[in-house]
């Protein structure tokens, strides 16, 4: 792939981008950007990384990123999330095969877009909040 895009906390992964590619992928960091330029963002890259963290969470820009078909990467504890979720954990090993398999990365970005119409649409949403409140 040609360009990454995601937080501050993957800066430290910008060497290994230009590893797992061997042709100089832009890590393009989005701290501070207004969320319309998040999105032009997110639609211009490759991949997308969220939240590189130790909560095991993955966080709003994923779901957009999902919902825009790009493959999503964050530390995410898999555990915490149904076995249909698509969030993948950032390794070395896991950039190396995206960086080399557009095939691949086009499969993640649809498995993401399904992901988000299964468990994030609206209606879906309201549904789980509706079932919350009347005890089901």
């Amino acid at each position: 792939f040609n360009r990454a895009f995601g937080p501050l906390d993957v800066k430290t992964w910008d060497e290994q981008l230009m590893t797992c590619t061997g042709q100089g992928a832009k890590l393009v960091i989005w701290q501070g950007l207004p969320w319309e330029s998040v999105q032009e963002e997110i639609v211009a890259s490759d991949v997308v990384f969220d939240q590189i963290t130790d909560f095991g969470i993955y966080g709003y820009t994923s779901v957009e990123a999902m919902a825009n078909g790009r493959p999503t990467l964050a530390t995410i504890d898999h555990s915490l999330y149904t076995s249909s979720c698509p969030v993948i954990y950032p390794m070395v090993t896991s950039l190396l095969v995206l960086a080399r398999d557009e095939t691949l990365r086009k499969q993640w970005g649809k498995m993401g877009r399904a992901y988000v119409e299964d468990v994030h649409e609206s209606l879906v949403v309201a549904q789980k909040v509706l079932d919350a409140y009347n005890g089901s």
